[in-house]
């Protein structure tokens, strides 16, 4: 088990999320690289227990939702009657350039990313265990 909720394994989570990321890699939104990069990782957001506020943990969390970046495509669409369909097809066609050439770079932010937010877990975990130290 690879998944604990409150301290107990959940299988059923566990099995949903496996099912998540064999459609995303058959869908090709992530390679099989991506998936062992992940797996590699260290996502432990604290050593041992969590305890931290209410506050606090809804705040790392959200973090926790917003520390992988990536170059998406979005909807490319130009507003100029004639010239706009060739902006639109040179958007295209640099997109899977420009996504090539900064992996190195996005790699590196979403490892960075992802230190900050343990890190800010274990000193939030660190400062409301010690007694007495309420903001």
């Amino acid at each position: 088990m690879w998944i604990k909720v409150a301290g107990a394994d959940d299988p059923l989570l566990e099995s949903e999320l496996d099912q998540k990321v064999e459609a995303a890699v058959r869908a090709g939104k992530y390679s099989q690289g991506d998936v062992a990069y992940i797996a590699r990782m260290n996502l432990n957001i604290s050593p041992g227990r969590l305890e931290v506020s209410d506050h606090t943990l809804h705040q790392l969390r959200s973090l926790c939702q917003l520390w992988d970046v990536d170059i998406r495509l979005r909807e490319i669409k130009s507003h100029r009657p004639l010239v706009g369909p060739i902006i639109v097809a040179l958007k295209r066609m640099l997109y899977p350039a420009l996504r090539v050439l900064l992996k190195d770079f996005i790699r590196q932010q979403r490892s960075f990313n992802a230190a900050v937010v343990a890190l800010l877990g274990d000193l939030s975990n660190r400062k409301e265990s010690v007694p007495g130290d309420d903001p």
